[in-house]
């Protein structure tokens, strides 16, 4: 009877481990989310504020001005995603 029991708690432990351990999981998965999605919305601020004829299209002359404007090194094969302090600073200074 003991041997039940104990076994009943050691699978008691296990649910409650893997329980908190998915609820954890969630809430990685919901602030990875919200962080993708802030800066998919500050990389097309940057692009429509980029693009200075307003034809809708961000060209690499237009990227490239974006770049070198924040002191950042532009390769055209392999344009380095610029992060989010980057971007807040570029979308700071060229707001209206």
């Amino acid at each position: 009877m003991e041997r039940i029991e104990n076994i009943l708690k050691e699978i008691n432990s296990t649910m409650n481990a893997l329980f908190f351990g998915v609820i954890i999981s969630g809430v990685a998965l919901y602030i990875g989310h919200r962080i993708n999605s802030s800066s998919d919305q500050l990389r097309n601020k940057v692009s429509i504020l980029a693009d200075t004829d307003k034809n809708n299209i961000t060209t690499i002359d237009e990227w490239k001005k974006v770049y070198q404007e924040l002191g950042v090194n532009y390769n055209e094969l392999q344009p380095r995603e610029l992060n989010r302090s980057q971007m807040k600073k570029y979308i700071s200074t060229h707001q209206f």
